[in-house]
């Protein structure tokens, strides 16, 4: 199957957004692909892999669904474990990266009595833009270390990583 980009601009501080590998289900879920982008404050390139990415039939909303596996007993346990970890990181950047206007978390044990959570973290006040500052401070932290194996800036037509740029989008 043909990897297919991404149908919107990357976003403002992002450069070079692409989707790798692929597949593609009905014409609204997107399921396991890769995508990348350049934080351009900072030159850093980062690698996306939601486990589902679902586009609204009208195609006004993308929302972005990830599954977690756990070990919380219950539902509220389960709740403590979102910045714990880094859950809102991940949310912040990839709607940052992708543009999607929600983000899902499917949460289900992995014990009996094996129940299923939702948890839609752009519903929660700031915890988006506190997974955005960390995600920002990380990046720049990034940016001024030297990065002996790290994952480096992504360049149009190259294979590192495995990975084969198919477009680019430039805000």
């Amino acid at each position: 199957m043909q990897p297919t980009p991404l149908p919107a601009p990357a976003p403002p501080g992002f450069s070079g957004c692409v989707v790798h590998e692929g597949t593609k289900l009905l014409h609204v879920l997107n399921a396991m692909q890769s995508y990348t982008a350049i934080h351009t404050a900072t030159g850093a390139g980062v690698k996306l892999r939601p486990d589902l990415l679902v586009r609204s039939h009208a195609g006004r909303q993308l929302t972005l669904i990830d599954f977690k596996t756990t070990s919380s007993p219950d539902r509220a346990h389960f709740l403590t474990t979102i910045e714990k970890c880094d859950y809102d990181r991940q949310a912040a950047l990839y709607l940052d990266v992708l543009g999607a206007t929600r983000f899902l978390i499917v949460g289900v044990q992995k014990r009996a009595p094996y129940e299923v959570w939702r948890v839609e973290l752009t519903a929660t006040p700031g915890l988006i833009e506190q997974g955005r500052k960390k995600y920002q401070r990380l990046l720049r932290a990034h940016a001024t270390t030297p990065s002996a194996g790290c994952f480096a800036p992504l360049e149009t037509g190259t294979t590192k990583n495995h990975i084969v740029p198919t477009a680019t989008y430039r805000v």
